[in-house]
């Protein structure tokens, strides 16, 4: 899973958020010791379906992910950028997804 999880995250994320997580310093935050990726993992999934939770929030909506490359990508997140804080599954995903629709 972590394999398709790099590639998913080289593919959507490392524009902003660069390879080494650090983001763009002012720019894009980075997902180092972040907190979104540091905890609930069901709250790190509806923020990256919707693209954040308020209008200040200036990240893309990435709900076009399959629950599939949405549970790789945030599982490697949590573990190469979160202290290996835990997977992220597809059945998780998906009922996350269901909800917020």
């Amino acid at each position: 899973m972590l394999a398709d999880g790099l590639a998913v995250y080289q593919r959507d994320c490392l524009a902003c958020h660069m390879a080494d997580g650090r983001g763009v310093p002012g720019i894009n935050p980075g997902l180092l010791g972040s907190p979104w990726v540091l905890g609930s993992s069901d709250a790190l999934v509806g923020y990256v379906l919707t693209g954040g939770f308020s209008p200040e929030v200036l990240m893309a909506r990435f709900d076009y992910l399959s629950d599939t490359d949405m549970a790789a990508v945030l599982t490697y997140c949590r573990e190469v950028f979160g202290e290996g804080s835990g997977a992220v599954n597809v059945e998780q995903v998906a009922r996350l997804r269901a909800q917020l629709e």
